[in-house]
């Protein structure tokens, strides 16, 4: 039985870059994320270059609200 997919963080970084995350938290001033299908490797950001992160962009109905960036 798998669990029901979630749906993915978008993070924008200030350059125009768009990463897709499975998990996004913040930790002393970075930004840790993991890719989807990747949970054991986790990427660390400087939470300077990033503009903002739309929590479960996928999903009809959020269920999240926007981390403060």
């Amino acid at each position: 039985m798998l669990p029901e997919k979630v749906g993915a963080d978008l993070i924008f970084l200030k350059d125009g870059t768009q990463v897709e995350a499975q998990k996004v938290w913040e930790d002393n001033g970075l930004v840790r994320f993991t890719l989807p299908n990747y949970e054991g490797i986790v990427i660390t950001y400087s939470k300077e270059i990033i503009e903002r992160i739309d929590r479960g962009h996928q999903e009809a109905e959020s269920n999240q609200g926007a981390v403060d960036g």
